[in-house]
């Protein structure tokens, strides 16, 4: 059976969500929230990954790389007692790429 291309969209996405979700919990049950913005940032990025082959868009290999490198920079920000500018880093270096990514898309068409 052949899987279109609106499944592995929604697979992903479906897949995503449950990965934040339990990334989520698992922190808060361990008391490490401030690394909640960093492993958001890296199920985004590797979310892009499986993407670029199915709508064969191989900027999202640079979106999902860049984010998930991001999200490991931030993750050392955060853990190094620097919350806000982990977050900054995060929030606006993840606000860039994804930016950057849209346009980029847009153009091409």
């Amino acid at each position: 059976m052949a899987v279109n291309s609106f499944q592995v969209f929604g697979r992903v996405n479906i897949g995503q969500t449950v990965a934040i979700v339990a990334a989520v919990l698992l922190l808060g049950r361990f008391e490490q929230w401030e690394y909640v913005p960093a492993v958001v940032c890296l199920v985004v990025g590797a979310h892009f990954l499986p993407l670029a082959r199915t709508f064969a868009q191989p900027q999202y290999w640079w979106t999902g790389g860049l984010l998930m490198a991001l999200a490991l920079v931030g993750a050392v920000a955060l853990g190094g007692g620097d919350g806000s500018n982990g977050r900054v880093l995060l929030g606006f270096g993840a606000a860039l790429v994804l930016w950057t990514t849209a346009l980029h898309v847009a153009r091409k068409g």
